[in-house]
């Protein structure tokens, strides 16, 4: 076996192994986002944005380009809110950012759902 062999392997047992996590990692997302919503203030949106970001970055890098896009789009939005709160003093429940920010949510969850079950 070569280099490039072992290494394909350790990627796709490494990659199986987060894809496992990524069902749990789309839960700690959506508290997040519900702690948010109740009650949107800096810190719960910052936090929920920062969740957005790790699932980003890690399913990126793990090549769940798809899964990484939808939390790309909620970080976005969720960045937005934040700043948005520097001048603001809150971000209604009727806001339409929300239903995007559900709607994303659900398809990346999904998503992680999909690739959970195919790792097993």
């Amino acid at each position: 076996m070569t280099d490039s062999d072992e290494f394909d392997v350790l990627f796709a047992e490494l990659k199986a192994a987060y894809a496992a996590k990524l069902p749990g990692k789309f839960n700690t997302l959506a508290e997040a986002i519900d702690l948010a919503r109740a009650n949107p203030d800096r810190k719960l949106i910052k936090n929920a944005a920062n969740e957005a970001h790790k699932i980003k970055g890690t399913a990126g890098s793990h090549g769940f380009t798809d899964i990484s896009k939808h939390a790309e789009i909620l970080e976005d939005i969720l960045e937005s809110m934040f700043t948005e709160l520097s001048s603001k003093k809150t971000i209604e429940q009727t806001d339409s950012r929300w239903q995007e920010i559900d709607t994303n949510l659900a398809k990346g969850k999904m998503l992680a759902e999909h690739v959970a079950a195919q790792a097993k």
